[in-house]
């Protein structure tokens, strides 16, 4: 029993120093382009072994943002500095429908490269802004095509989301009953986003902590997704 349990230590042991060994750190990134801001940020930061402290060290970091006929180096936001927090310097719209491009450097390592599509737009085809509507009614979307990733997010009288959605879409039309997500007679706001396939890789495919959405020399997530939103007053009791 002695010896087992010396060559089971031993084979920890030595497990241990082989990954000291074989471990090299890489860029890590998190950014989503989203339509509806007029500024996109990105987190960069690296990848840690299991000894070290996840304390921010990278230097010399430039990221540039690229697509539709522009090109932004971004600067670091003043807001988070130190944090490696980036955000674009000039307004940076995205259009949907258009790839977009991403490279980050830092001393040290190799360069990553990232590439994304912005999602197709969609209609929002019932209710329409400022409608009041019955608790029996139903939420259409419209895509453009089936099999869409999306987001749904409900909020009532702009308090946290009260239900929160996510899934494939197997048809173009997607039908919602209110019923299922509204509970009470008043104001709501309704945000939906069609995200992309990076987006859907990173969080729902890969269960590595290590997960890759459309990044390469690297790893994290550069992803995008096109979003719309809608005000509206539903009853539930009507009289």
């Amino acid at each position: 029993m002695k010896i087992v349990l010396w060559l089971f230590i031993v084979f920890i042991f030595v497990s241990c120093q082989d990954y000291k060994e074989e471990f090299e750190p890489l860029l890590n990134v998190h950014c989503i382009l989203k339509n509806n801001t007029p500024y996109q940020k990105i987190v960069v930061d690296r990848t840690y072994g299991m000894d070290e402290k996840s304390i921010y060290d990278l230097e010399n970091v430039r990221v540039i943002l690229s697509g539709n006929g522009i090109c932004d180096t971004l600067v670091e936001d003043s807001v988070y500095k130190g944090f490696g927090v980036f955000r674009t310097k000039d307004t940076f719209s995205v259009i949907s429908g258009q790839p977009y491009y991403l490279q980050v450097s830092a001393n040290g390592f190799d360069t990553l490269r990232g590439i994304t599509t912005i999602p197709d737009s969609f209609a929002m085809i019932y209710p329409d802004e400022g409608d009041t509507v019955q608790l029996f009614d139903t939420l259409v979307v419209k895509f453009q095509k089936s099999n869409q990733w999306i987001l749904f997010r409900s909020y009532f009288h702009d308090s946290i989301p009260f239900i929160f959605f996510e899934g494939e879409v197997n048809d173009t039309l997607w039908k919602f009953p209110i019923s299922h997500w509204a509970g009470e007679t008043g104001k709501y706001k309704i945000i939906v986003s069609a995200v992309d396939t990076n987006y859907v890789n990173y969080y729902f495919e890969q269960p590595d902590s290590f997960s890759v959405g459309g990044v390469e020399n690297g790893v994290g997530l550069f992803g995008s997704m096109f979003t719309k939103e809608a005000n509206f007053y539903i009853i539930c009791n009507p009289r």
